[in-house]
């Protein structure tokens, strides 16, 4: 490292989930303590990402969303004294906000997908495609595209009189070698192509599957903290992008939903801990959830901040600055 490089960041990340951590239900209505302990991450250059299983918004358009929220949060009279200037010039990424369908880039970088003809499944074609070619896809094809080229794929009319019908010759049909499934709540939808998959096909359908609690998501985030922290150290990026770079010594996963957060970061292991707050999905009484227990369980993001910083000794003023 050159003297005139940035001295080494602390060891240590964070993986915050968005609704329930940093606010509820939008982010105009952000919990008290998430903007401060944003700007705060931002101005002590800890890597951060946000890590969310929420779909139907690009990753430029959420991080222009939590950016804005920090920013309107230090304009509003009521907290500009107790905010620090830092959450004034709050800036996030791009690549530190991960959404459900977010890994499925690595199918590019580290698969070899690009060329490879995918079908991209969304509530909308034009969604599925513009998410599909923003992941570096070069060949895509939505599902209307498939079925106006390949009528005989659609059933007839579903009101009056449904009229299944099959192709002649299904060595016509256009090959697909993947499909893309914007949306992690199309478990059912999986399982039900996995099934006539099965019984036409006549062996079981691959699928990878995305969002927490599954592997690809923290295998992803990992590598996103550890672009963050190789930035930090070095003031620019590496020259291959691709290449493995070295993890902090622990990343903070920070999640209000047993189920997802925790599990995925318990599933994980080092260099992960889990952190439960109770401002979202969790919200009792209880010490610890008893199917997915948090190495540590906080009333909110603001606390398991302070409780975090002080544990390795990163002093922080009134205003976390």
């Amino acid at each position: 490292m050159s003297p005139s490089a940035p001295a080494p960041p602390v060891d240590f990340a964070f993986a915050l989930d968005v609704d329930g951590v940093l606010f509820r239900g939008g982010a105009s209505n952000p919990i008290p303590g998430s903007p401060e302990v944003l700007a705060a991450l931002q101005h002590h250059r800890i890597p951060h990402v946000l890590i969310t299983n929420g779909t139907g918004i690009l990753e430029a358009e959420k991080a222009r969303e939590i950016q804005d929220m920090v920013r309107s949060y230090v304009a509003d009279e009521a907290h500009t004294e107790a905010a620090s200037p830092a959450a004034a010039a709050y800036t996030l990424p791009e690549d530190a906000v991960v959404i459900a369908s977010t890994p499925m880039r690595s199918l590019v970088t580290h698969h070899g997908w690009a060329k490879k003809r995918v079908l991209a499944v969304a509530w909308t074609s034009e969604f599925a495609l513009r998410s599909a070619r923003a992941y570096g896809f070069e060949n895509v094809v939505t599902v209307d595209e498939y079925l106006a080229k390949h009528p005989v794929l659609v059933a007839g009319n579903f009101v009056d009189a449904p009229v299944h019908t099959e192709p002649g010759h299904w060595d016509d049909v256009e090959p697909i070698e993947g499909v893309l499934l914007f949306h992690l709540t199309l478990g059912a939808f999986r399982e039900s192509l996995a099934t006539l998959f099965q019984l036409a096909v006549g062996r079981k359908l691959e699928t990878i599957q995305f969002g927490k609690p599954f592997p690809e998501m923290y295998a992803y985030t990992e590598r996103a903290l550890a672009l963050q922290f190789y930035r930090s150290t070095h003031g620019t990026d590496p020259a291959d992008i691709q290449q493995d770079l070295p993890l902090p010594g622990t990343i903070y996963a920070v999640g209000d939903n047993p189920l997802s957060d925790i599990k995925g970061a318990n599933g994980r292991g080092a260099p992960w801990t889990s952190v439960l707050v109770r401002t979202g999905n969790f919200n009792t009484d209880a010490p610890n959830d008893p199917d997915n227990p948090a190495a540590m369980v906080c009333d909110d993001l603001l606390q398991a901040f302070r409780q975090i910083a002080a544990a390795h000794g990163l002093p922080l003023g009134e205003d976390l600055c």
